[in-house]
């Protein structure tokens, strides 16, 4: 597909052969972080900003990502990988170790958050906050409800249904910290790497108690957001919320129901990545 004019014609190649492929270039990328290096990486990396070792653990974080993905095509292969990059322990495990992209505030040039660009600096609202996040968040009573939706204008929340193609409200959501554009993208973080040890642990039985994992979860997911604004969340806001989780996750009759919880946990926490979730 990348040969231009010397195929206009590629063929579709099977999931399960780009799964492979992707695996084998994560791979060549770790060993290549063991190569002498001849230039400094501080200044011109801007996720980590030189640190070789928090590579590797993104690396092999995003090879427990994709394992996790392959589980329903080949159940043993993901269960003896998931274990053994568990076993190493070279993962993300901390936030400071999340492979985050972190956006600036300056405008000429401009490096501010493309939400913040096109919904405060530009000339119009674009983006449209999902009713059904924000209705699931009050139905759960979710802490992180006023950390993800914020009311500028005292307007009632209007936000979009799925499907539709007009703009309905007039509502605006904050996706910056300081009110300048410097916001993150995230892309896989400590929180992700739990849920997935928490889903692989459920549906595989690898490694660890799926109940230990979603709630260890939950609370980094919690500490997130206190982190990332800066605002704290009274404590018994996040046990009451925890412990109502923990209570549905009890309550379930099936794995398929606790699947659901961890998965709904997992789908909140990936709030300003669309693309994950």
């Amino acid at each position: 597909a990348l040969k231009a004019e010397v195929n206009f014609d590629p063929k579709v190649d099977q999931g399960d052969a780009i799964y492979t492929s992707l695996l084998t270039l994560i791979d060549e990328g770790l060993a290549d972080l063991e190569k002498e290096n001849s230039l400094p990486l501080t200044g011109n990396d801007l996720i980590y900003g030189g640190d070789l070792n928090a590579w590797r653990k993104m690396g092999n974080t995003l090879k427990l990502k994709m394992y996790n993905q392959m589980r329903l095509v080949d159940e043993n292969m993901a269960t003896t990988n998931i274990n053994q990059l568990i076993a190493d322990g070279i993962l993300i495990d901390a936030s400071s170790d999340d492979f985050t992209f972190q956006y600036g505030t300056s405008f000429t040039p401009e490096n501010r958050h493309p939400n913040y660009q096109a919904d405060y600096a530009g000339s119009g609202l674009e983006n449209s906050m999902s009713t059904y996040m924000n209705s699931l968040l009050l139905a759960n009573a979710d802490p992180r409800s006023p950390y993800f939706f914020y009311n500028q204008n005292a307007c009632a929340f209007s936000g979009r249904n799925g499907g539709e193609t007009a703009n309905p409200g007039s509502c605006l959501t904050v996706s910056n910290n300081s009110g300048n554009g410097d916001g993150i993208f995230p892309m896989i973080t400590n929180t992700l790497r739990i849920f997935i040890e928490a889903e692989a642990a459920l549906t595989l039985g690898t490694t660890g108690d799926p109940k230990v994992l979603l709630e260890e979860g939950i609370n980094s997911a919690l500490n997130d957001v206190v982190s990332f604004s800066g605002i704290s969340m009274a404590d018994t806001l996040i046990t009451n919320y925890v412990d109502a989780r923990l209570a549905e996750y009890d309550a379930a009759a099936s794995d398929e129901e606790r699947l659901r919880v961890i998965m709904m946990e997992k789908y909140v926490a990936t709030y300003g990545n669309g693309i994950e979730a």
